[in-house]
């Protein structure tokens, strides 16, 4: 008994923020996030058969105070590796000021009228289109700058005697008995420079076709292509990486250690690029004869193949 092969943890820098109802009554660095909008519209009849639908989107995001900076962090050298597996914006050059920037977002629909009776309908659009994020992403480069929280992360291997700390506010100084060093490490999260809100460019192409009584016939194509997705990544590793003989095969294993060893972890939220899918939707309905009081039956059958 009490002889744990790794013991990890938090504790807080300030003595009057201990116990999880003083951080929640008191969070450390709130911040306050704006989000502005406008969006506008026109529908512009090319003929009697054809319309256009164009518009476009405007969105503009900033913060009341941008998150502080660990001081560390623009000394720390970049790891070089012969054989990178990850990339970020050099530690030298990160800010950890976002947003402030208009977003604009431009969109195209149409309508076809191709038989000019309404029954071959051929629709479409493309645009791109801008949405919000979890704020609490956003909140952990304020809360985890380096300034509110300590971290441990001691590894005795299940062989030497540690006493339980039955008192949180006293883990630091149970582990610093034993090892200091795991107990003066923290965590900081960072924002990359220009992040920017999730986006993809999405386009459709459709044709409804009605026939019979009452039938439609509807085959739809939707395509979505990440522009800006979020991304995390861990950033303290260096890029010195060996590969498992079985299992996860591809999955890169980091050997080389930590970076700068005053952080536990750097964590970058960034952005990707990768990513799409697309959808084909086939679907066939009937609408039913109004009866008895105005009561009728719609039925449908569809089906959708896609690929991401």
């Amino acid at each position: 008994a009490n002889k744990p092969s790794r013991i990890r943890a938090s504790y807080s820098y300030d003595p009057n923020k201990q116990t999880a109802k003083d951080i929640y009554n008191n969070p450390p660095n709130p911040f306050k996030v704006n989000l502005t909008s406008a969006y506008a519209q026109d529908e512009i009849s090319v003929s009697k058969k054809f319309k256009v639908t164009p518009g476009i989107r405007i969105d503009y995001s900033f913060v009341g105070n941008q998150p502080t900076l660990d001081t560390s962090i623009s000394k720390t050298s970049d790891y070089v590796s012969l054989a990178s597996t990850y990339s970020h914006t050099p530690f030298s050059q990160l800010t950890n000021k976002w947003l402030g920037r208009a977003v604009l977002s431009p969109r195209l629909g149409f309508t076809y009228d191709a038989l000019g009776n309404q029954k071959l309908m051929i629709r479409g659009g493309t645009g791109v289109f801008t949405g919000r994020m979890p704020f609490a992403w956003l909140g952990y480069a304020y809360t985890l700058s380096g300034e509110n929280y300590g971290t441990i992360d001691y590894k005795p291997g299940g062989t030497t005697f540690v006493g339980l700390a039955i008192d949180p506010s006293h883990i630091r100084d149970t582990i610093n008995k034993y090892s200091a060093a795991s107990a003066s490490t923290h965590e900081v999260d960072l924002i990359d420079n220009n992040f920017k809100l999730p986006s993809v460019w999405r386009s459709n192409l459709a044709a409804d076709y009605k026939f019979g009584k009452g039938f439609k016939f509807t085959l739809d194509f939707l395509y979505t292509k990440t522009i800006n997705d979020v991304k995390f990544q861990q950033i303290n590793l260096k890029d010195s990486t060996v590969y498992l003989s079985s299992g996860p095969t591809e999955t890169p294993v980091y050997v080389g250690g930590k970076i700068n060893t005053k952080f536990s972890n750097v964590y970058l939220l960034t952005n990707t690029n990768d990513g799409f899918r697309y959808n084909i939707t086939a679907q066939l309905t009937k609408a039913g004869t109004p009866v008895n009081f105005g009561k009728g039956h719609n039925y449908t059958i569809n089906y959708t193949a896609a690929y991401t």
